[in-house]
């Protein structure tokens, strides 16, 4: 709900993250919670920290969509194309390879 929130008052996004750095404490094996703790972590431009946890999510669960799409794009923001291309083609080989969205975010990295 913060993260939502966070589009109109960017103070909802710092308590997101916060709330979520509480929830991974008490449940240390959900992978969302994770994967939307790194979501905080990417929107607050903290890129090292949102990999680490976005990338505990892929452990807990390899084949989360959301996750490896989350590292695409980021990777993307950092000029990083080749790992970016990596974790796209992830996800057409391994969990969708029917997304056209996933082909069209590849082909505009060509």
């Amino acid at each position: 709900m913060f993260i939502r929130l966070s589009i109109t008052n960017p103070i909802f996004l710092i308590n997101a993250r916060d709330t979520l750095i509480e929830a991974v404490k008490l449940a240390p094996t959900e992978a969302k919670l994770f994967y939307n703790l790194g979501v905080a972590y990417l929107r607050t431009g903290d890129y090292e920290k949102a990999s680490e946890t976005i990338q505990k999510t892929i452990e807990m669960k390899p084949n989360y969509k959301e996750a490896h799409y989350a590292l695409a794009l980021m990777y993307i923001d950092k000029g990083e194309k080749e790992k970016a291309r990596e974790e796209l083609n992830y996800i057409l080989t391994n969990i969708s390879p029917d997304d056209t969205n996933i082909k069209r975010e590849l082909d505009e990295l060509q």
